[in-house]
């Protein structure tokens, strides 16, 4: 059933373009300006313009007038008020026409055609004065916004066509969405955005994602964070559009992550504010899909939560930088990083990193390791201290000594360890040739076989 209506649909809006085809045809064939056509239900047709030596004749009394091919940028609607028995406009196939010098006159008009004109921009009181239209086309213009209230305001309207304008998807168009004032569009599932990051969705889609994205931007203690719907994009198979929405909660002197955030959210901004726990991109499935994550200047003293996410597998950004991290073991990054296909930016930044023998040399080849992706590897310095001569040094120019020498001594006790084992390896295979010699030559074993029983 509901195909065959959808059908039915389709049949209607092919008729009604040509009828309009047809009466654009027969008014482009006129050989002078305007003719009277009293066998077509009075019909007058004008090309170039209204002919005024038509306002003030008792003989003329048209119920439709049609005219095409308006050079000028403006037009006049005030003649219709000498035409009281006129039922239905038709000023068509103009496209230098921008607007209207003043609005439509008070009138019983009740089909208005305004199609294949230029048309940027419509006043809210434009067709007011038209209070029996039922009809209203104003397909293939250069519209970009239509005020609710000229709908709203036009009581008897039963039928309205918006299709092949350039409209900008703002918020002032989710009257499209309003169950009676949308019932009266009839070709909205025809009607596409002209704005760069929307160009050619489907205005219905878009304006509900906008509607969807402001009922779930966060609020938190009646702080709200601003939400903005960046891009959207066709899916791989081109089966269903996807949203790019970014979340900014920026300098709200939060001490969390939102609880909850907007479906398909692809940037969270949480710079400047007091957030120390990191574990919601761990537990929260609402950030799992979350591409680019900025937590600067926050109050975030370790990482290490992070080891074993699946965010980590997935992310595209992450900034950290201007925190309280010290130190983070790099495998808890590294297996992360390994089988993440898609990382592009890293930042660490401003951070007072711990520059020792321990923790120093693993990080600084990990950061070099990792250096087409961290975008400031100048800024990652080892932390200030006065009486550090490696405060504020650039971490990846260090050199080994400089973070474990100690009085001429590049050994550190786990060398020292292996050093020895080493001399106990090598007495021991001595000792086993040496006695092999012995007993080889006098007969004699080893001291330690002649006191085993």
């Amino acid at each position: 059933m509901k195909a065959l209506l959808i059908h039915l649909f389709s049949i209607w809006i092919l008729l009604i373009q040509f009828l309009h085809l047809g009466i654009c045809g027969s008014c482009n064939s006129l050989s002078k300006r305007c003719e009277m056509r009293t066998d077509k239900l009075d019909k007058l047709l004008c090309n170039g313009g209204f002919q005024k030596n038509y306002l003030n004749s008792t003989s003329v009394h048209p119920r439709i007038i049609v005219i095409c091919q308006v050079m000028s940028s403006s037009f006049d609607p005030a003649f219709i008020s000498n035409f009281p028995q006129l039922y239905r406009l038709s000023v068509i196939n103009s496209p230098n026409i921008s607007k209207f010098t003043q609005p439509f006159p008070n009138h019983r008009l009740q089909v208005l055609n305004l199609t294949r004109l230029g048309l940027v921009h419509l006043h809210h009181n434009t067709f007011e004065g038209l209070i029996n239209l039922r009809t209203l086309d104003l397909s293939h213009n250069k519209l970009k916004q239509l005020d609710r209230h000229i709908v709203e305001h036009l009581s008897q309207l039963q039928q309205i066509f918006l299709r092949s304008n350039n409209w900008d998807c703002d918020p002032h168009l989710k009257w499209v969405l309003n169950p009676l004032l949308g019932k009266k569009l009839m070709d909205a599932n025809q009607m596409t955005c002209g704005v760069s990051k929307y160009k050619g969705k489907p205005v219905l889609a878009v304006m509900s994602f906008i509607k969807n994205l402001r009922n779930e931007c966060p609020k938190i203690d009646s702080k709200s964070c601003n939400c903005s719907l960046d891009l959207i994009v066709w899916s791989p198979n081109k089966d269903y559009l996807v949203p790019v929405t970014t979340v900014n909660c920026s300098r709200l002197d939060l001490d969390h992550f939102p609880p909850s955030i907007p479906s398909n959210t692809t940037t969270l901004l949480l710079t400047g504010n007091k957030i120390s726990d990191i574990s919601p991109l761990l537990t929260n499935p609402k950030y799992l899909d979350v591409s680019d994550i900025y937590l600067d200047e926050n109050q975030i003293f370790n990482i290490d939560k992070l080891e074993g996410a699946d965010w980590l597998t997935k992310f595209r950004v992450f900034s950290l930088k201007s925190n309280k991290i010290t130190a983070f073991p790099t495998f808890a990054l590294e297996n992360g990083f390994r089988k993440n296909s898609q990382i592009g930016k890293i930042y660490f930044g401003n951070n007072p990193w711990i520059c020792d023998c321990t923790f120093t040399p693993s990080f600084k080849d990990f950061i070099i390791k990792y250096n087409d992706l961290i975008e400031d590897i100048d800024d990652v310095r080892c932390a200030f201290s006065e009486y550090d001569d490696n405060s504020l040094k650039i971490i990846s120019e260090l050199s080994l000594s400089s973070v474990c020498g100690e009085q001429g001594s590049f050994l550190s006790p786990l060398d020292c360890l292996n050093v020895l084992l080493a001399s106990l390896i090598v007495f021991i295979i001595l000792k086993l040739l040496y006695d092999y010699w012995c007993y080889k030559s006098s007969g004699k074993l080893p001291w330690i076989i002649t006191k085993i029983p």
